[in-house]
Parts: structure tokens; sequence; C-alpha cells
């Protein structure tokens, strides 16, 4: 996630990463500063009242930073490759599952299950990449790591490939509407 100062929120896929000297984990998010060549790890998933495991990995995170580069007042909103269970609140969630994690309170909230009929029509869909709109909370762009994946939409169930970026406007839940913003047969 790359936040207005030119900061970027990272994660990795497997343990023991490393950059500008701070070692992290899957379950860790770093902020980088690139000009400076820093890093602080903002999010310690192995910390107490975090993941209840060591085995979660974000695959995909955004970062409402509420006007503030302090990391202790934002909300990450993310999703992991698997099954897990997050916050002092230990919210139980999967890995198509959207959920945000108040860095003051420690809780954690499921915003999008993945598992309803009206968004992933029934099936899974593990989220890799997500962005929420500054315009409209009710609006993610969105990617999967599946092959494919459907989403209901007006009666329709629309199918997209794994890579893909969708936006997905979930303004009337019971009615999700997307629209394809990259996909594989637009690339020439």
């Amino acid at each position: 996630h790359l936040l207005p100062n030119g900061h970027v929120i990272l994660s990795t896929a497997t343990d023991g990463a490393s950059i500008a000297g701070i070692a992290f984990n899957a379950e860790d998010l770093v902020l980088y500063d690139p000009l400076l060549q820093t890093a602080t790890l903002v999010f310690d998933g192995s910390a107490a009242g975090r993941f209840s495991s060591d085995t979660a990995d974000i695959d995909s995170v955004h970062v409402l930073y509420n006007n503030s580069y302090t990391p202790a007042s934002w909300t990450i909103i993310l999703s992991t490759s698997a099954n897990a269970t997050l916050g002092t609140n230990a919210l139980a969630f999967q890995d198509n599952d959207i959920v945000s994690f108040n860095m003051s309170t420690g809780v954690a909230t499921l915003l999008e299950d993945g598992n309803d009929d009206d968004l992933f029509a029934g099936a899974t869909g593990d989220i890799s990449a997500l962005f929420l709109r500054y315009d409209d909370a009710n609006k993610y762009i969105l990617s999967t790591s599946d092959a494919d994946i459907t989403i209901a939409t007006s009666g329709e169930q629309l199918s997209y490939e794994r890579g893909e970026l969708i936006e997905v406007d979930l303004t009337t839940p019971d009615d999700p509407q997307t629209d394809p913003l990259f996909c594989d047969d637009q690339v020439p």
C-alpha cells in the first residue's frame, strides 16, 4: 500500500524477509521509506492480541491512515492467504474475507464476508490485492489468486480470472455491482 507521503506498507509471502535491516514475517507489516531507505515494523502479527498463530499470511492490505502518519492511529484493512483469528476480540475469519483492524484498540471487525452468496456467488475467492476507494467506502478494487472467481451482480454471475483487477460496489450489499478495471482480454 502506498501512503500519500510516498512511504510504502509491505508484507511478504514467506517468513524471514528483511528490508533496510528490519526482519519481518508473513504475518507482519513494514513501513518503508524509499527516500531514506529506512523501515519500521508497524504491525507485528505475532504480538499479543494480534493473530492467534504465526500461520497468518497477510496477502492484501489497505491502510486508512486517518490523516496521521502515526501507525497507532491507523485502521488496517486486510485479507490473509489462509483462515485466521485476529484482534483482542479473537475475530475468526477466512481467506476470502475482508477485515479491519483498529491499531489503537486492537479490535478486528469483519467488513465483508467472502462466503456471502451476494459477493462471491457462494464460492471462495482468496483476495490477493485490495484497495478501498477513498471517495466511497462501499467500493473495493480487488483481485484474487484463484484461477476463476464468480461475483454475483444484478442477478448475473460474472467470472474473473486470477490477477484481474475489478471494482466491486457494495452500496447495495444484496446486489453488488462490478466493473472490470484490468482484465486479461484487455492486454494487447
